[in-house]
């Protein structure tokens, strides 16, 4: 989920509202699961059902989606930042971690303490639910360090967090990469060596599997380059109508739910999915940034507001679904309308009960940044926070 990167200032608003819409098609996916494992009840529903649960089918390609403005955002900036010569390993470990650590450490506190309680309350409700969940110091520190769920398997029942460990390998791998790139081109051989360093680490700490997604992620990357090379990627107001406009939005948004329709319906393997979502969402993910398409004002605010807190949504909320199944499986007979209505209704509770959360940890982001940057940046970005910069 780029579900874990802040956004630049002058594109909050409609990459938030994107990335917050994705959230909760993900809390939708996992309470559909949930809720249906649980009972034991056919998913492919039939008739009214099946359409109704349409909304619920697409936690996988949300993810795509948080991957793509994960690399526009942080692979766009390492970018520029190396062929500036201004990538400093220091500020950017300081800053990638601060960003998933101070919502990432207190999920897996929170996991935890939920799924003891789910266990002592129903343990047969919660192996219903999916794997049985690992906790320990153990299976905790080793998600803590981003190696699940190729060294280990995700904390408890949490099973979100494996899009996070992704990410940060992605960071690392890409700004590995680049770095080495532009060495080269300037014909820095210690320092092309240096860089290929972090790209062999992360191939190697997390495993191979950490290629097989990573085009989704070098898709976000991609629209940063273009929008780079395209002065920016606007054009002039005037020339839109706004039916233009309305039509443009209505085929970016048709293109990528057939492409996710299908993918729902036909189940590729991930190295299929992932990458195709995301190159379908590209349109869309454009239009956000362009603001000579007249983003709609009404999902703009909506979403961006949801947006806002997506990265605690996507940690906190798997395990409080999980509990809500676990209280409420005897409230009514196995029964495929009610559970279909208890899907949404739980979703809106889990999402919800992330919002406080989010107030504790992710918002305090800036806070923990700045202490990072202060003890581990580069002597730059220290100076730049003691001038109040």
């Amino acid at each position: 989920m780029t579900a874990s990167t802040e956004p630049q200032p002058s594109h909050s608003r409609g990459l938030d509202a994107l990335r917050g819409i994705a959230a909760v098609l993900v809390v939708l996916g996992h309470s559909r699961d949930s809720l249906f494992s649980a009972r034991d009840l056919d998913q492919s529903a039939s008739g009214v059902f099946r359409l109704l649960l349409v909304p619920t089918s697409f936690a996988q390609e949300a993810v795509a989606v948080f991957f793509v403005i994960s690399g526009y955002l942080v692979g766009g900036q390492v970018l520029r930042q190396a062929r500036e010569d201004r990538f400093r390993w220091g500020d950017y470990l300081a800053k990638r971690l601060s960003r998933l650590w101070i919502v990432l450490l207190p999920g897996l506190v929170l996991t935890a303490v939920i799924d003891s309680i789910a266990i002592r309350v129903d343990a047969g409700a919660v192996d219903a639910v999916g794997p049985q969940p690992i906790l320990g110091l153990d299976a905790a520190a080793c998600n803590a360090l981003f190696l699940m769920p190729t060294r280990c398997a995700t904390y408890g029942t949490n099973t979100s967090l494996w899009s996070l460990a992704y990410e940060f390998w992605f960071y690392v791998a890409f700004a590995g990469a680049t770095t080495a790139w532009y060495a080269m081109v300037n014909r820095r051989t210690a320092r092309f060596g240096l860089a290929l360093v972090p790209l062999a680490i992360s191939v190697l700490a997390f495993g191979v599997e950490l290629l097989w997604l990573f085009p989704a992620w070098l898709v976000g990357v991609l629209v940063a380059e273009a929008r780079a090379r395209c002065a920016g990627g606007h054009r002039p107001a005037g020339r839109r109508t706004a039916r233009r406009a309305m039509m443009a939005w209505l085929g970016s948004v048709a293109l990528l739910l057939g492409i996710s329709l299908a993918s729902s319906a036909t189940s590729p393997a991930a190295y299929i999915t992932y990458p195709l979502v995301a190159l379908g969402s590209v349109p869309i993910v454009w239009m956000c940034l362009d603001s000579s398409h007249g983003k709609p004002r009404r999902w703009v605010s909506i979403g961006s507001w949801v947006g806002g807190w997506s990265y605690s949504m996507y940690v906190f909320h798997r395990p409080i679904v999980v509990l809500g199944v676990v209280i409420s499986r005897d409230w009514w007979d196995v029964s495929q309308p009610l559970t279909t209505v208890a899907v949404y209704v739980l979703a809106v509770v889990a999402i919800a009960l992330t919002y406080p959360l989010y107030w504790l940890t992710e918002r305090h982001t800036g806070v923990v940044r700045a202490f990072a940057l202060r003890w581990f940046g580069s002597r730059g970005s220290r100076m730049s926070l003691t001038r109040g910069r």
